[in-house]
């Protein structure tokens, strides 16, 4: 993610322009970030991201 919202809001409205859809996803290691792609693409990387999330959760709870 850029440092600045102003910045972080053009890349959106750039990506929405394109008919791009947009993702935020918070890393624990490397902190925020926001990616754009095609909608398909973006849905899929959603799902395992929060297949992975669950997969953390599972392997903390376990230990």
């Amino acid at each position: 993610m850029y440092e600045s919202l102003q910045e972080n809001q053009g890349f959106i409205d750039d990506a929405k322009a394109r008919g791009l859809d947009v993702l935020v996803y918070h890393d624990r290691i490397k902190g925020f970030m926001l990616l754009a792609g095609h909608p398909g693409s973006i849905q899929v990387l959603g799902d395992i991201l929060k297949d992975y999330e669950v997969l953390i959760e599972t392997h903390r709870g376990a230990q």
